[in-house]
């Protein structure tokens, strides 16, 4: 007996939404266009998504996303009660308090840095018997990375 490769058929629109991951608006939209596949409350897969791979809803179109904005409203309101609950709970940090912070760390590593090449540039000099310039030129070359990376990040709290 042979079988034939039959079209997947979905009882309901939203059954082939949640198969395929494509919005339910995008389906009604097609629907409303007149898109093959639509029998009834039945929607055939296979036509109906080669038509919406040579058509698409436009961005701005009024009857897409009406869930999408919905949605987007509940998950704002969502972001400002838990950055409310986290300033009432005390776990954000001022934003002061880590300009201060990182401005104190880069005066530190910049004193060290220079205590450090003063140091040890002279005892290599002594050691290898070259020159002390040429000692602190390669210190600055192989420490220069270490104060862009805490100046970079005490920009970014200046902002």
């Amino acid at each position: 007996m042979k079988t034939k490769n039959k079209p997947k058929i979905h009882p309901s629109m939203k059954s082939l939404a949640d198969e395929t991951n494509i919005p339910i608006d995008v389906i009604r939209w097609a629907k409303k266009q007149g898109a093959p596949g639509f029998r009834g409350a039945r929607v055939h897969a296979t036509p109906l998504l080669a038509w919406l791979e040579t058509h698409q809803p436009a961005p701005d179109d009024p009857t897409i996303g009406k869930g999408r904005a919905v949605l987007a409203r509940i998950l704002e309101q969502v972001r400002d009660l838990r950055r409310k609950n986290d300033e009432h709970e005390g776990k954000l940090i001022a934003r002061a308090w880590v300009q201060e912070r990182m401005g104190a760390a880069c005066s530190q590593w910049t004193r060290r840095r220079q205590t450090e090449k003063d140091n040890r540039c002279l005892a290599a000099a002594g050691e290898h018997g070259g020159s002390v310039a040429l000692a602190r030129t390669m210190h600055d070359w192989a420490t220069a990375d270490g104060g862009e990376v805490l100046r970079s990040l005490a920009e970014v709290f200046n902002e």
